[in-house]
C-alpha cells in the first residue's frame, strides 16, 4: 500500500491528493472547517523598510507607508487576548525596529500575556535598544540574513550591510544572556527569551555558501529557518532571472494541482492602519476584509468576506481572488520544502535548538 508521505513527496499525485483534500475539506461546510479563531494574528507595526531585497515584491509595492498607532495596537491587543490568541507578530513587509515605539508595543503585548515577536533584518538595533526590547518581554526574534559572505548578502539584502548584521546579532545574543529570563509559552517552550533565530531565503547563491552561513551565525542563534524563495503572488518579478533553476519547480501545469491557501483559516494581519487581509504577502492591500477601527478581530474572522474567499479556494476559483491564481504558495508541496528545510538542519546538526 503506497503511504501517504510518499503520495504527497510526488507532485503529481500531491496534485491529485489536493483534489481529494479540497472535497474533504468542504464535507464541513461550504467554508470547509473554520477554527473559532485564528491561530495567530499579524501586526503590521509598519510598512516602511530600508532595504530592497531581490526577492521581495515590497519594492514594487505603491500601498501608502505608515506606522501603527499606540492606541489603535493597544485596541488590537485587548482583543487579541479576549479571542484567547497566544501570540503575535510585529511584522508584515516592513522593517519593525525603524517603528519609534517598537519597544512599548513589545511590552503591551507582553502585559497583556500575549507573546509576542517579530523578524528585523537587523540594521537598526542598538545596545540601548535590545536591551529595552529584552527588558520589554520580547519573546523571539528571528533576524533575516542570506549568504555566508559579503558579496552575497549585500546583493540579495539591498542596502545591508553583512557586519552589521552580524554584530548586531553578536549583541543581541550576550545581552540575552545576561538578561533573559526563562519563561514558559505556548511557541517557544521553556528557555530564556527572547528566542534568536535566523532565517535565509534559500537560493543556488545561498547553497554554495551555506558551510560558511552555519559557522558565521551559529553562536548567535537558537535556530536556523530555510525558506525556498517564493514568486509572493507574482508581485517579487525578478526571481526568475536572478535564479532560473527555480522556474516552475513550484508551479505544475495542471490547475487541479493547485490547494486552498492555509493562511485563510489561520491567520489574519491586521496591517499599520487597521485594515485587515488575510495574506502576509498582500503589499498592496488587495484582499481587505474588514478594519478593526470599526470591527472586532473575531467578526472579521467569521465575516462573509472571509467565507467568500474561503468558498473559492475550495472550489478552486483563485482567479477570483486578487493575485491569488498567480502565487506559487498554492502549488507548492509544502511536504517537500519542510524536508527540503529538515535536511539541512539534519546535515549540519541544527535540529536540536540550543538553550
Amino acid at each position: 500500500m503506497l503511504k501517504l508521505g510518499k503520495l504527497k513527496a510526488n507532485p503529481y499525485l500531491y496534485g491529485c491528493y489536493q483534489l481529494y483534500s479540497r472535497w474533504k475539506a468542504r464535507q464541513a461546510g461550504d467554508c470547509g472547517d473554520v477554527p473559532r479563531f485564528p491561530l495567530r494574528i499579524g501586526i503590521e507595526s509598519t510598512n516602511v523598510c530600508n532595504l530592497k531585497c531581490e526577492f521581495c515584491g515590497y519594492r514594487y509595492a505603491k500601498r501608502k507607508k505608515g506606522f501603527i498607532s499606540v492606541e489603535l495596537y493597544e485596541k488590537v491587543i485587548l482583543q487579541v487576548k479576549d479571542m484567547g490568541i497566544p501570540r503575535v507578530t510585529l511584522h508584515t513587509v516592513g522593517e519593525p525596529l525603524l517603528h519609534k515605539n517598537i519597544v512599548d508595543l513589545v511590552r503591551i503585548a507582553h502585559e497583556n500575556g500575549v507573546q509576542v515577536g517579530f523578524s528585523s533584518n537587523g540594521q537598526f538595533l542598538t545596545k540601548e535598544l535590545a536591551r529595552e526590547l529584552i527588558k520589554a518581554g520580547l519573546d523571539g526574534i528571528s533576524f533575516s540574513g542570506d549568504g555566508g559572505t559579503k558579496e552575497t548578502f549585500e546583493r540579495l539584502r539591498k542596502g545591508g550591510k553583512f557586519e552589521t548584521l552580524i554584530e548586531n546579532m553578536r549583541i543581541m545574543k550576550e545581552l540575552r544572556d545576561e538578561l533573559g529570563e526563562v519563561r514558559d509559552g505556548f511557541f517557544y517552550g521553556k528557555r530564556k527569551r527572547p528566542q534568536i533565530g535566523i532565517a535565509c531565503i534559500y537560493t543556488s547563491l545561498v547553497e554554495k555558501e551555506i558551510d560558511e552561513y552555519v559557522r558565521i551565525f551559529s553562536p548567535y542563534v537558537d535556530y536556523f529557518k530555510f525558506v525556498p524563495v517564493e514568486n509572493q503572488g507574482a508581485q517579487n518579478q525578478g526571481e526568475e532571472m536572478i535564479f532560473p533553476e527555480w522556474k516552475g519547480v513550484h508551479n505544475p501545469k495542471f490547475k487541479f494541482m493547485r490547494k486552498p491557501c492555509d493562511l485563510y483559516w489561520s491567520t489574519l494581519f491586521v496591517l499599520w492602519d487597521g485594515r485587515v487581509t488575510p495574506c502576509c504577502i498582500d503589499h498592496d492591500a488587495k484582499l481587505v476584509v474588514g478594519d478593526v477601527n470599526q470591527q472586532h478581530l473575531k467578526e472579521i474572522w467569521l465575516s462573509e468576506k472571509m467565507s467568500e474567499l474561503r468558498r473559492k479556494h475550495l472550489l478552486n476559483k483563485m482567479e477570483e481572488t486578487a493575485d491569488c491564481a498567480k502565487c506559487d504558495r498554492l502549488h507548492r508541496n509544502v511536504y517537500r520544502s519542510w524536508f527540503f528545510s529538515e535536511d539541512l538542519k539534519k546535515k549540519f546538526n541544527l535540529k536540536k535548538l540550543k538553550n
